[in-house]
């Protein structure tokens, strides 16, 4: 083999592993932002992903933008007269959560959502499972979104947190 052979077989080898470190890369980026929005969440990420939700629910209040449902009367059904500010929330909240570590990786089989899940709720137009919040003609509408947005993620920690405390002690 003349040296030039050699040269031009050692330059494609060199071409062939760069190629490979590259696709060996770009499928490790790949796995990890695959395992970022479906793998399990902490429950500080958890919690700040429930919180995005809130945000991003929206409130229709121009009646002409109301196309579905039968204005609801309340009838004798119980509700509040009057709001009432729930002074020393956050702090509650915070105390709550304490009770797991914030790094505390949150059982995919115990029915906790990933980020993909989570930002479904709220997300793109084809794939929202919320719809936005008629202001005067669906409580249906506003019961999903409470199931979806506060609820069901309540109850989610709420269990993991007495899961925790059995493990435990």
């Amino acid at each position: 083999m003349s040296e030039r052979d050699l040269l031009l077989k050692e330059l494609q080898e060199t071409r062939r592993r760069a190629r490979a470190d590259r696709e060996q890369e770009r499928l490790r980026a790949a796995l990890k932002e695959h395992e970022h929005l479906f793998g399990p969440l902490t429950v500080k990420e958890y919690v700040e992903e429930c919180h995005t939700l809130d945000g991003k629910l929206d409130v229709v209040t121009k009646l002409t933008l109301i196309t579905e449902g039968p204005v609801v009367d309340p009838g004798d059904r119980p509700r509040p007269r009057l709001i009432v500010q729930w002074k020393g929330f956050p702090q509650k909240q915070q105390e709550i959560l304490n009770k797991l570590p914030s790094d505390h990786k949150l059982p995919p089989d115990q029915g906790f959502p990933t980020r993909v899940d989570l930002r479904m709720i709220c997300g793109g137009s084809t794939r929202r499972i919320l719809k936005p919040i008629e202001s005067d003609s669906s409580e249906y509408s506003l019961a999903m979104n409470r199931e979806e947005a506060v609820i069901g993620p309540v109850e989610l920690l709420m269990k993991e947190i007495l899961r925790q405390r059995c493990f435990c002690h």
